[in-house]
């Protein structure tokens, strides 16, 4: 595992052999995992996978086009189920 600090201002130096990986002006999305590591992810490696996922819901006959009325649908349904009410009584 490559270790570097965090200089003044923030400012973090990539090891060497991580350095090809990031060129420099490499946008970035930085988050902390729960171990406390900070994870450094380039944003077109992002897209690229949020590309091959896409579509992949797309003309499904089951789901609504809008997801947020599918997760009202979703929420509606556990709703249902915590007030224990059977499908005829929600009619």
């Amino acid at each position: 595992m490559a270790k570097t600090l965090i200089e003044e201002g923030y400012r973090v130096t990539l090891p060497p052999e991580v350095q090809p990986l990031m060129p420099i002006g490499t946008p970035l999305q930085i988050t902390i995992d729960k171990a406390g590591r900070i994870i450094l992810i380039p944003e077109d490696k992002v897209q690229a996978v949020l590309l091959n996922t896409f579509g992949m819901w797309a003309n499904r006959q089951d789901l609504p086009a809008d997801g947020l009325a599918y997760m009202d649908e979703v929420r509606a349904g556990q709703r249902l189920d915590q007030m224990e009410l059977n499908i005829d009584e929600a009619n």
